[in-house]
């Protein structure tokens, strides 16, 4: 107990002490964002589940027989009194700090996200939202416990199965990280919680009809723990199939570009950027020595194209009768992840191909506010078009759409960064800061 009182208290203080230096401007101090960063890792990543049931010691006789922290305190094996005094000195601090501590989590996983495509670090991830979903998950599974005596174990174990099949669908949907590796690793652990859950409920349904005993129950619960390794190579094993089914539409999207290209069609793009010195990120001042000269006429740079994300109206859809047909997503998560994994190819060539894909996402589902963020990362961070970046930015926040509060989070540290990195480049020193950092 006494150790996730710190280590909770350090982390939402630390978390409160980075709130305030960001508002107040002062994003040269990356020692505090480095702890918040390790402490998320520790104490929501890989100690939630523990920490909780730490805080919750004080509380923790009035769901069971274990020897309690009372029976400490008084010297009575059976006391459970966390509501007197001296008991209650424990039990208001896991009153005021369990509250806080899961909504710090449920903060920090919706946050995680990395605002760079480009980063390839095994932890980075574009959306925290399946993050979220498996901390409610555990949340849900840790207070059900205290709950225990009005609903039946069945009730209890089903809610934890339904909770579990949620989160693995999710990460198949979206395979939330920039790493292939980590999302066919996280696949298979959320197999395997949900096969873990499937044998919680159908252990419960047996006790509480009481169907088998002995030896004959022993064994099937032992078969059930033996197939764990099993449903963890199931679920790397249909990662891996998810992967190849986006591949699959990697390719068909290539072959009608290719088709199109060859045909002569105009295929919108984005602004590509001309080509600069290899070696490093393109940055204003390169941008100005190395840029094409304009085309008075069309008010373009040479070689470039516009890029247009103006979508299908619904009068376009109505007269279109083949339209569904010639859809090349079926939803706008789809587009979202194919576009991710084409670039995680790291095909430089590849770059005027995931500038239609794009476009054909955008014409398909304008509305995405996923596609419209995921573009403006794209054009700040590998076309290098910070013009209509700009542009596009001020629409967004300009717009009578609310944005989901994660995607407002990333359009803020995008922004910060641009600010930042003209800065820097203008005085001459990149320089590694708090907005570098996040």
């Amino acid at each position: 107990f006494a150790l996730a009182f710190l280590l909770v208290g350090f982390a939402i203080g630390n978390a409160v002490y980075c709130a305030r230096l960001f508002k107040a401007g002062e994003i040269k101090r990356i020692g505090p964002l480095k702890a918040l960063r390790f402490m998320v890792a520790v104490v929501v990543t890989t100690l939630f589940s523990s920490i909780m049931k730490w805080l919750l010691i004080p509380l923790e006789c009035l769901s069971s027989d274990e020897k309690s922290l009372s029976s400490y305190i008084h010297g009575d094996e059976t006391s459970c009194t966390p509501w007197i005094f001296p008991d209650i000195l424990f039990t208001v601090p896991t009153l005021v700090l369990v509250p806080l501590y899961v909504a710090f989590a449920l903060t920090a996983s919706l946050f995680s996200l990395g605002t760079n495509p480009l980063s390839c670090a095994p932890h980075v991830q574009f959306t925290g939202r399946v993050e979220v979903l498996f901390i409610l998950g555990k949340v849900m599974s840790t207070f059900l416990v205290f709950i225990s005596d009005t609903v039946t174990p069945v009730t209890t174990t089903a809610v934890l199965f339904l909770f579990s099949v949620a989160v693995l669908y999710r990460h198949l949907v979206v395979l939330p990280f920039h790493h292939k590796q980590t999302n066919v690793l996280r696949g298979g652990i959320y197999t395997a919680i949900c096969w873990l859950a499937t044998t919680s409920v159908v252990v419960s349904t047996i006790r509480q009809n009481d169907l088998f005993r002995g030896e004959t129950f022993q064994n099937m619960q032992w078969i059930m723990v033996g197939f764990i390794p099993v449903s963890f190579t199931i679920g790397r094993w249909i990662v891996h199939c998810r992967y190849h089914s986006l591949l699959l539409s990697i390719d068909r999207l290539r072959g009608e570009y290719e088709q199109k290209e060859d045909s002569g069609t105009d295929t919108p793009s984005v602004l590509l950027p001309p080509k600069t010195l290899r070696g490093g990120p393109m940055t204003p001042m390169s941008r100005r020595v190395s840029d094409p000269p304009t085309d008075r006429s069309t008010g373009r740079r040479a070689g470039q194209q516009r890029f247009s994300a103006r979508g299908r109206t619904n009068y376009d859809h109505f007269f279109d009768p083949s339209f569904e047909r010639k859809r090349a997503f079926g939803s706008g998560e789809q587009a979202h992840t194919v576009a991710r994994m084409l670039l995680m190819q790291r095909q430089e060539n590849d770059l005027p191909f995931l500038a239609y894909v794009i476009f054909r996402s955008l014409e398909e589902f304008p509305d995405s506010q996923a596609l419209q963020v995921f573009r403006l990362s794209l054009m700040r961070f590998v076309f290098h078009n910070t013009t209509e970046a700009s542009s596009e930015e001020k629409q967004l926040k300009s717009s009578n759409v609310a944005l989901a509060v994660d995607h407002e989070y990333v359009l803020y540290a995008v922004e910060r960064k641009a600010t930042q990195d003209y800065a820097a480049s203008n005085m001459g020193n990149g320089q590694f800061n708090a907005i570098n950092l996040m």
